[in-house]
């Protein structure tokens, strides 16, 4: 790609993909084989009963917490899987496209860690109950794009947005969380990236990685020329060519930070469905 010095836009003229193999060990993917795995086995996922989940669904079926953090984990797992898949099966190294698996990986760890960590019922189900208000709303504003041209049959078929944020309000307040803190908007990815992290020295270093992700998934320059650009010649007339390529290191670092937060989630979840573990 070509920058100009005296200007921060440049034109993408190219890019780099090397052969990952050479310098990623494949160890580093076992474990998400291993969860990837998991995924086809129900019983690996069962709340038990008098479990810290199992009260936790009962107070807010139909919108178990379990459910929602299940989700997250199964989009978590297939898309770190799908890095595996690039890099190790495909032997190549997207420049730009591998980020984008690994923040959502990243994403959705963080949420299930940030969902399950308070030790206290009524906050969990609170924010199972926020989850699903975010989740209505967003719902809602498709809905309503998709259906603006439908028939009253289609129109009808979907739930109102006032009633369902009404149910979930009536879920809360009969455990005596306030409807006002259903309705609070969620916190933003930042925050949600850094309160699922359990070791206060990487939190910096994790939050980085999610923010690095995040832009190039984006496309903003600010990565590309930092991190996976080194001059080419000369500059011509102010412009100057960068050769463009992702580190395999870059790549390792960032998958295996993805992946212990991804682990962390899961060993939190395991904590919480099963009774013997119950905390």
């Amino acid at each position: 790609m070509r920058w100009r010095a005296t200007d921060p836009a440049f034109t993408v003229l190219g890019v780099t993909a090397p052969d990952p193999t050479t310098s990623i060990p494949l160890a580093l993917f076992d474990d998400v084989v291993k969860w990837s795995q998991r995924r086809t086995d129900l019983g690996a996922w069962a709340v038990e009963p008098g479990s810290a989940l199992h009260g936790d669904d009962r107070w807010a079926d139909p919108y178990r917490v379990s459910h929602a953090a299940q989700h997250r984990l199964h989009s978590a797992i297939d898309n770190l899987h799908a890095v595996k898949l690039l890099l190790v099966d495909a032997a190549t190294l997207p420049t730009f496209a591998t980020f984008t698996l690994i923040r959502a990986g990243m994403e959705n760890a963080a949420v299930v860690s940030w969902l399950l960590q308070p030790a206290d019922q009524p906050e969990r189900v609170r924010r199972r109950l926020q989850l699903e208000a975010g989740n209505a709303k967003n719902r809602d504003t498709a809905l309503t794009l998709m259906l603006r041209n439908a028939g009253p049959d289609e129109q009808a078929a979907a739930a109102p947005l006032a009633e369902v944020l009404e149910r979930l309000r009536g879920i809360g307040e009969a455990h005596g969380i306030p409807g006002r803190e259903i309705d609070k908007r969620l916190p933003g990815w930042a925050d949600i990236v850094k309160a699922a992290t359990k070791h206060p020295r990487l939190s910096d270093i994790q939050l980085f990685q999610w923010r690095m992700c995040s832009a190039l998934s984006h496309a903003e320059e600010w990565p590309s020329h930092i991190l996976l650009s080194t001059p080419v010649g000369d500059d011509v007339d102010g412009v100057v060519t960068l050769h463009v390529e992702t580190p395999a290191g870059l790549a390792q670092v960032s998958f295996g930070l993805a992946s212990g937060m991804l682990r962390d989630a899961i060993n939190l979840y395991d904590t919480r469905r099963m009774a013997s573990r119950t905390a």
